[in-house]
């Protein structure tokens, strides 16, 4: 690996663990890059067939991934170790394990099936469920907002950040990104509502609280039949998946969504999609993963490893390139699968707003996202954000999604 390339990642990481730790010794950082740099060679010359990328690719993101992994622990371990940092960690613990404490709670967010059965059959029926759980609701924010305030505080004190600027950072974002992404907000929902395709005879609870509005499953035509013929659809229109083919394995998980990661030590792209799903919303999944494996394949022949840039950079190339795919498949399924962003982009809105001011009232905030995102939308309060998984365990994971849509709409 050359020197320059070599000093890029330590500047890059030296700013990462002095963000937790401004004392940071610099030798530790130099030690763990000498020896993932080290393992990095040593697998490269291990593979029986020549990688999909150069070594010094290969090694530049080996030594990326190594590092963000030692810093996560590192992040843990420099909280652990500092009494008052620690106390604020534990009070984000008990803030959740106080949030699942109420009976039922737990299993209705973390199961996706008993989440899923609560949103299926007639409308009415589904209203009743929620009625007949009889959740405490007066109790469940009190204990959401205790949660939320928990998780700012942390952040404040030990990387003296917002909430927001923290995520930022995390993604390979910028401030100046941000500002771009929240000038655009209006346009991107616009620019995607005026896309949706036109679905007569919409049942008048479409765009009720206890509906999730999906315009792919009402679809009279669909150009693909399965995830098989999708992959060859690729391999038709991208050389890099026609030559890699054999490098891209699909697997199905229980209900937690659809993501792709490159694994390195098997020189491999690996897919997880929701098992769960429909066969069309696995093949609109497939075909955004399948985005991010073209997009990774380009930056391997530009000398550019798939850690760098965060998870930002990653989305802003895969959404270019999955709108290219949607559009050349079917301008009405691009539409429709607009609809499933703005329900992305709702909640992400939402979670802004909640980070900079949670002590407000949150059910009606929930319903008024839900409407600014779609024209149709007449909600006036909606408490479900209470048992949004994603909201609650995995707090703004759709950020660089969203901040990406901005390529979509405005250039």
């Amino acid at each position: 690996m050359n020197m320059d390339a070599s000093n890029e990642i330590y500047q890059e990481f030296l700013r990462k663990f002095r963000l937790w730790d401004r004392s940071f010794d610099e030798d530790e950082l130099k030690a763990m890059i000498t020896q993932s740099a080290k393992d990095a060679r040593q697998r490269y010359f291990g593979f029986e067939e020549e990688p999909v990328m150069k070594k010094e690719v290969y090694m530049t993101g080996w030594i990326r991934e190594e590092l963000e992994k030692n810093l996560n622990q590192y992040s843990l371990d420099y909280i652990n170790k500092q009494g008052k940092y620690r106390k604020l960690h534990q009070e984000v613990a008990k803030s959740v394990a106080s949030y699942f404490s109420i009976k039922g709670l737990g299993d209705l967010i973390l199961d996706p099936q008993k989440y899923d059965q609560l949103f299926s059959g007639k409308y009415e029926d589904r209203e009743k469920r929620w009625e007949k759980l009889n959740l405490p609701v007066t109790e469940m924010k009190e204990n959401f907002v205790n949660l939320i305030d928990a998780r700012v505080r942390l952040v404040k004190i030990v990387n003296r950040l917002s909430y927001v600027d923290f995520r930022l950072t995390s993604i390979g974002a910028t401030k100046d990104d941000y500002h771009y992404f929240m000038e655009n907000i209006e346009k991107i929902i616009k620019g995607y509502s005026d896309r949706l395709p036109t679905i007569n005879n919409l049942p008048d609870w479409f765009y009720g609280n206890f509906n999730h509005p999906c315009l792919i499953c009402r679809l009279n035509d669909f150009p693909l039949d399965s995830l098989e013929q999708t992959v060859d659809y690729f391999a038709d229109k991208y050389e890099e998946i026609e030559q890699n083919r054999n490098r891209v394995e699909i697997k199905f998980n229980s209900g937690d969504g659809a993501w792709m990661r490159y694994v390195k030590e098997r020189d491999q792209f690996e897919i997880s999609l929701d098992g769960k799903r429909n066969i069309r919303h696995q093949i609109v999944s497939l075909i955004h993963e399948l985005s991010h494996v073209v997009s990774l394949l380009k930056r391997f022949s530009g000398g550019v490893d798939w850690m760098k840039g965060g998870k930002f950079e990653a989305e802003k190339e895969a959404l270019v390139i999955e709108k290219e795919v949607l559009m050349s498949l079917s301008k009405d399924l691009y539409g429709a699968s607009l609809m499933d962003k703005l329900m992305v982009l709702r909640q992400t809105i939402f979670e802004l707003e909640i980070y900079e001011s949670p002590n407000q009232d949150l059910a009606k905030l929930y319903a008024e996202t839900f409407n600014r995102c779609f024209r149709e939308g007449r909600q006036e309060r909606n408490d479900l954000y209470l048992i949004n998984r994603s909201v609650i365990m995995e707090p703004l994971k759709s950020l660089p999604h969203c901040l990406a849509m901005t390529v979509t709409v405005t250039e």
